[in-house]
Formats: C-alpha cells, structure tokens, sequence
C-alpha cells in the first residue's frame, strides 16, 4: 500500500502531499524527488514523529552524476563484468576462494588466455593474477573462482557508492531524502511537503430533458493527473480552487558568500584567563519551554533515552497540515466543499486510486439542475439566427470552477460551451449550438432631435438634444413549440434607455430582455437608446444674426425677450466702437511704419547740398506721423474706452437673466 494518505491539488500548479511511514525504534526513512522538485520541498517539508525526536534530514547533493563519479578514485567500467572490474583494481588486495581453498594477495592483473577442445578454440578464459605474502605470483581460472572479496575498506565503500549512483542515473536521476529519528516502540512518522504538480480540471455534462417542465441533469468531473513513480492508493483527494501566492527560490544549491581577508597582526604574548564555572542559581532558571524545544529529552551522560523527560501527547503536538483521527471524524461528516479564506476546497469523501503516471477522472457534482433551455440573441455574435443555451443557477452550494460544458439531448450530442466560474447561486446562459428553426432580422436607425430645452444663467445660453438610436428586431420560427427568447443589446456609455420597456437585467456589456416567441409565429421588438446633448453659448460673444436666430426660434421667457429687445441696440453701438477701434488701430500701425522708414533712411544721407535737402524732407515726415499718431493714439483711447463701456451694458443686461425653458 502506498505510503501517500492525503494529497491536495490547487489550480495554480502545486501539490500537497502527506505520507504516513510506520516505523519502529531508531529509524531511518527514504524518499526519492526529482530535482526540480528539491527547492519546493526544502521549503515546504514538515516531519512529526508523535513518540520520538527527529534528529535530521539530509539529501542529495545537487551535483550532477558525473561530477559524483569524480570524487572517487574507483571508475567503473562502461562494458564487462567481474573481470572488467577487476581489472581496474590493480593493486588492490582481495581474497579468492576457489574449490581448493582461499588465496590472498594483491591484483596484478587479468589475461584473456584461449581454452582449446580438440582442434578448435573454443573461448577465451580470464586468469586473474596474484602477488601474494610469500613473494609467489599465483594465477587462478575466474571461471572457477568462486568469490573475490576486497579487503580495503575505504575501496569498497566507494564501489557500493559508485553502483548506487550508476542504478539512479539507468533508472532516472533523482534525489534521496533520508530523514532520521530517535524514538521506542512502533509508530506513525507523518510527513508532508509541497511540490509541483499539474493543475486540475474540471468539466461538466448536462443532460436536458424530453419532457416539458423537467429539471436537467448535470454532471461534473475533475481531472487529476499524477506524474510521480509511486501510485496513489484510496488517498485522500482534496482539489483547492483559488490562487494563492506561490513562488520559486533557490535553497538546494549550496551558497558562498565572499568573504574579507584579515592578515594575522602580531602581537606581545599575553596571558590566559581563567574561565569560572557556572553560578548554580542561574543554572536553576532554565525555564520548561526552553525544553519543549524537543518532544523527549535524553540524559547528558550515558545518552540513554529517558522515559521520565519531558512529553508531547498527539493532542498537543503540532500537526504539520495532519489530521488527529478524532478531528478526522468529524470533518468527515462535513460537507464535501468548504472555503478557506479566498480559495475554496473540494474534499471527495471516499478515497481516490490514481496510478503513477495516470490520470483519472473524479465526480465533482451529479444532481439535477435548476434552468432549462432557452434562446440567447446576439446581434454581434450571429446576425441571422439565435443561440440554443442553457439557462443555468448553481443550486449545489459548490463554488464550480470553469470548464468545457457538454450538452445532451435527446440522448444524442448537441452542443459544447464553456462555462467560467459559479459562485453559489449564481446563473448563466451558456449558448451551445445555432438554433435554425429561428430566423433573425435586425434594422438600426439613427436620428438628431432638436433643442428640446434651454436655459440662461450667468449670460450663457445652454442648449439640451438628444441624439436617438433605435434598433428593432424580429424574430420568426417554424417549430410549432412556444420558446423563451433572451434578447441582448449592448451597451453604450453615456447612452440610456429611451421609450423602451425596461430590461430584465443587465450584465456587464448588454441589456437583457427575457420575452416568448410564440410557437410557429413572430416576435417584433424595439429597442431605443438616447444620448443627451448640450451645447452652450455666452450671450455677450454672439452678434445681432445669431441672437436675432435665437429669438426666432422662440429660446427666450416673455421676461427674458423684453430684455433681449433692447440688446440689439447695444450690440449695434458695441460694433460700431470696435469698428471704429480697428480702423484707428490701423491708422496708427500705418504712422509708426512710416516713422520707423524714414529712420532707417537718414543715417545713410551725406552732407552734400542735394542730400541735405532730401535729409530735410524726411524729417519733416517724421514731424508729420508723429503728429498723426499723437492723434491716432487718442482717438484709440477714447474708442477702447467706449467699447469697454458698451460691453459693460450688454453684461450688465443679461447677467440679470436667468431662466429654464423647454419647446
């Protein structure tokens, strides 16, 4: 039987494993892992010995075979027997025993020699030779050598050594884990660590009825794989859904930390001190928690076991991830499933048989479901027909994993979907094949409404629209059965429904509308989105057109319009200030060029009677714009000053405005 009693399988690639190894007086327990698997279990490896004390556990270096090989000085050879073996011990000393009695000496070496029957040669035979006490060189027939035996013990250690390194590399390199313990009488060593393992799966069945009204079936299943070279035999098979923080750190391969040189300073001898004994009081307050470091304490001076020390019973010893058996029996009444912080476990309650390096398949759920068959449409998945799905609410209390979905019906195949992750009581309408007895048809249309309402605050003018978006479907079968239709209509941001009944429910991309399509009949239905608009202007920026457009169109309260009459007439001296503004602003860009040309011409005149005439018309230009913008920047002056003024009274009339009106 299998020493694996309970092994816990989680989605994200690790396995938990505890084996159980009856054992009895001082013991020592192996255990073979890949290598890939060693930093998993030096992190995660517990050992309890409920009547003893585990003394350590050693492993494998991580060395590879050959470089093991290196550290003796014995090589085997790749090809031959006893004799091929042999003769690489030269030098060693062995004992032969032959029919006639024992030799003893040291291995000079073999040679092959022929054995003649008749006329032929038959085979050759391999004569070992010995250099014994007595000076005698002796040749014995190997074939009629009953035993050599090698004296040194240091040479046959490392021979066993060897041959145990060459069995793991012929049969798979792996790595031994021995742990040791001390303890009297029979008992339980409980072990358990953490390594990877392949993830579980899950998928389901669901068998949907013939009669009107019945519930369907489903089944569900977990694949488990086991990868190891030992069976799991009737194991406690536990699967964990979640995803807990897992990650790899190196602990197998040996560590060296660099480390600073310190020369050796010389110094004057001095002289020793004397090191007193302990003071008995303190010797007396070693407290009985710094014993309990070890479930047994053993006697300082003979080293012999005693029975009176410090105890832990089962009860109060740490599990290490076991089950006492009486806790054991009452979970065992417990329901299948249960969550544990943010994962959730299914414990199967009888035990599961899973051979090395097999699979199988273990029931998860089997039980009638609640939903049954209806229809699912999806413009954007299939224009033209509907999707057969099944309507399904997670009645078992399980949290049901996702996986691929098989449909039956009618005893025959229908269909396959996938089903993401069930809470309980959570429902889905899983589509599974194309319904073609239905026939879809869908027309968008698309309009701008106009200005509906608007409103006058703080001297702006605010406009509300909508812009409508409406779809209409229609939808005809053949089959003389009534059916339920889910119809799904996505969703659009910042878009709402609009004269529209409304929907059943709604996830997270689509409305929902459960509705009958009558049987061998027709079902028309619409659905509108609106998306409100708004639009704003500031009164005071807008000119006698656009305001004049805005009064016509009926945008203004009777209070609102008998100040707006007067605004038209502000706006008209408003432009004509900033007209007369532009022109001034003008004349004066036109001065300062003029002035700025001239200045640029006079450095280069020369005092000649023709030039100095010339020189003294510039200067009169310049006299002349300077007069211009003297007056140009006045009159600029003025003119800002009265736009500001005009401005201010067109302010000052609406910002008193202030209304909500709709058309």
């Amino acid at each position: 039987m299998s020493n694996i009693r309970r092994v816990t399988l989680y989605k994200h690639g690790l396995g938990f494993f505890e084996q159980v190894h009856p054992i009895e007086g001082d013991a020592e327990v192996r255990l073979d892992f890949r290598p890939g698997e060693m930093n998993d279990l030096l992190k995660s490896l517990t050992v309890h010995d409920p009547k003893g004390v585990v003394l350590s556990v050693s492993y494998d270096s991580d060395k590879p075979v050959h470089q093991l090989l290196q550290d003796i000085a014995l090589e085997l050879p790749q090809q031959g027997g006893g004799a091929a073996l042999l003769a690489r011990l030269r030098g060693a000393e062995v004992v032969a025993r032959t029919a006639s009695g024992e030799v003893r000496g040291s291995v000079v070496g073999l040679e092959s020699r022929p054995r003649q029957l008749g006329d032929k040669t038959v085979v050759s035979e391999s004569w070992l030779t010995l250099w014994t006490a007595g000076g005698r060189l002796v040749n014995l027939n190997l074939a009629e050598t009953q035993s050599v035996e090698l004296l040194d013990e240091a040479l046959r250690t490392d021979l066993g050594y060897a041959l145990e390194v060459v069995f793991k590399t012929n049969k798979r390199e792996t790595k031994q884990l021995s742990i040791f313990t001390r303890g009297q009488g029979s008992r339980e060593l409980q072990i358990s660590y953490l390594t990877e393992a392949p993830a579980w799966k899950s998928s389901y069945r669901i068998l949907l009825p013939d009669e009107p009204g019945a519930a369907p079936f489903w089944e569900g299943w977990a694949l488990v794989d086991n990868p190891r070279d030992e069976d799991w035999d009737e194991v406690e098979l536990t699967l964990v859904a979640g995803l807990p923080v897992s990650f790899r750190h190196d602990l197998y391969t040996p560590r060296f930390v660099e480390r600073p040189e310190v020369e050796v300073q010389r110094e004057a001898t001095v002289q020793p001190m004397v090191i007193g004994g302990a003071v008995p009081e303190l010797a007396k307050k070693v407290s009985a928690p710094a014993m309990a470091l070890s479930a047994r304490a053993y006697r300082g001076g003979g080293g012999d076991y005693d029975d009176g020390a410090l105890e832990l019973s089962l009860d109060e010893a740490p599990s290490f991830g076991f089950t006492p058996p009486s806790v054991a029996k009452e979970r065992a009444a417990q329901v299948m499933a249960q969550s544990v912080g943010e994962m959730f476990h299914y414990k199967l309650r009888h035990p599961v048989t899973v051979k090395r390096n097999g699979s199988a398949l273990v029931p998860l759920v089997g039980q009638e479901a609640s939903g049954g068959k209806v229809l699912l449409y999806n413009a954007a998945e299939r224009r033209t027909n509907p999707f057969a799905a099944v309507e399904l609410t997670n009645t078992t209390g399980l949290t049901l994993e996702g996986g691929p979905l098989l449909v039956i019906e009618g005893g025959s195949y229908a269909g396959e979907a996938m089903l993401d992750t069930l809470k309980p009581d959570d429902r889905r309408i899983v589509p599974y094949a194309v319904d073609l007895a239905v026939r879809a048809e869908c027309e968008h249309h698309h309009r701008h409404d106009q200005v509906h309402q608007v409103s006058v605050a703080g001297g702006v003018l605010s406009m509300r629209s909508d812009e409508v978006v409406s779809t209409t479907y229609l939808f005809a079968q053949s089959e003389a059965r009534a059916k339920v239709l889910w119809l799904e209509h996505p969703l659009r941001h910042g878009w709402e429904l609009h004269d529209t009944a409304a929907e059943t429910e709604r996830s997270a991309t689509c409305y929902r509308w459960r509705l009958e399509l009558p049987a061998s009949g027709r079902l028309e239905w619409s659905v509108k989105l609106r998306q409100p608009l708004e639009h704003s202007v500031s009164l005071a920026d807008l000119d006698s057109d656009s305001l004049s457009f805005y009064r016509r169109g009926g945008y203004f309260t009777p209070t609102a319009e008998r100040i707006v009459e007067r605004v038209p007439g502000l706006f008209r001296q408003r432009d004509r200030a900033r007209h007369e503004l532009e022109r001034a602003e003008e004349r004066k860009e036109a001065a300062q060029q003029e002035i700025e040309r001239c200045c640029k011409v006079l450095p280069s005149l020369s005092n000649s009677t023709q030039e100095a005439q010339l020189r003294a018309e510039y200067v009169s230009a310049i006299q002349a714009s300077e007069q211009v913008l003297k007056t140009v920047r006045a009159e600029v002056e003025r003119l800002e000053t009265e736009l500001a003024s005009r401005e201010d009274e067109i302010s000052d009339a609406l910002s008193d405005m202030s209304f909500e009106k709709t058309l």
